[in-house]
């Protein structure tokens, strides 16, 4: 009887802990879990394509001092500058020459003029990158009496959304000072001490050297040195940029901003021009 009771009390006692246990093991199975923070998706570019200009220079009139007598110092034919504009909080990195295409070139006339289209090497871009033109030439001229000139194709164009800094901190602003800028070797190529500060040039060398939106320098407060960019000359692999350092500095920390979500694609587009008439 004994034993019983004991067994007894000891079933109850832990009944009871368990009981008394349920409420809190039920509190912890109702605690929410927490949130995962959500991604932000990058911008979208939504690239859109317009007409900007049009120019049409007729047969030469003849041979001049340097060369053809061409309206506009030009070729005979007709060029077509086309902007491509993104949408705000993106890019345009590159339109690319070489991958663009007409697919169709004709007046109202039915002159075809899709004969060896020549597309601009050099797109010109505006500061922010947000808008940048591309001419394409054909050395046809439209018929004389023509009033349109219809146009489709596609663009190719490198657009991207979205930055981020890297750093290279304590660099020496000594001529031929080599450091490493994420993941670009990069050097000093030029510096000559001024009364006011200094001129001087950065090198990068490194693919995609195009997704570099801008360079800056720093003090050691992380303080940005006011400079002015001169120019830059970019290639596919290599970037050299040219300042001038509004103050005086033996070292400072340089920052290089990347554009990022780089995508390429193809932007089609149909377009009409009114070209008045051309003999």
């Amino acid at each position: 009887m004994r034993a019983r009771l004991c067994f007894t009390l000891a079933t109850a006692i832990t009944c009871g802990a368990l009981l008394g246990a349920l409420p809190t093991l039920h509190a912890q199975a109702r605690r929410p879990a927490a949130p995962k923070a959500a991604t932000r998706a990058a911008p979208q570019a939504n690239p859109t394509v317009s007409l900007v200009g049009v120019q049409v220079a007729a047969k030469s009139l003849g041979k001049g001092r340097f060369g053809d007598t061409i309206a506009f110092g030009s070729q005979t034919g007709v060029t077509l500058a086309l902007a491509v504009k993104v949408a705000p909080g993106t890019a345009i990195l590159d339109i690319d020459d070489d991958e663009c295409v007409i697919e169709s070139w004709t007046d109202d006339k039915q002159t075809d003029l899709d004969i060896e289209p020549d597309w601009g090497s050099f797109p010109s871009y505006t500061e922010d990158q947000s808008a940048g033109i591309i001419t394409v030439r054909s050395p046809v001229v439209p018929a004389s009496g023509a009033q349109q000139i219809s146009l489709s194709g596609a663009l190719s164009v490198t657009t991207a959304a979205g930055t981020r800094a890297v750093q290279a901190k304590k660099v020496a602003l000594v001529k031929g000072t080599s450091f490493q800028l994420g993941t670009f070797a990069a050097s000093v190529s030029e510096f000559e001490a001024t009364d006011t500060g200094a001129s001087l040039a950065v090198k990068l060398t490194g693919a995609n050297s195009n997704n570099i939106k801008r360079l800056r320098f720093l003090d050691a407060a992380g303080t940005e040195l006011e400079s002015d960019q001169n120019g830059s000359m970019t290639s596919s692999d290599e970037s050299e940029y040219s300042f001038t350092l509004k103050a005086k500095a033996t070292s400072a920390t340089i920052e290089v901003e990347l554009w990022q979500n780089q995508q390429t694609i193809k932007v089609p587009f149909t377009l009409t021009a009114s070209v008045g008439s051309v003999k």
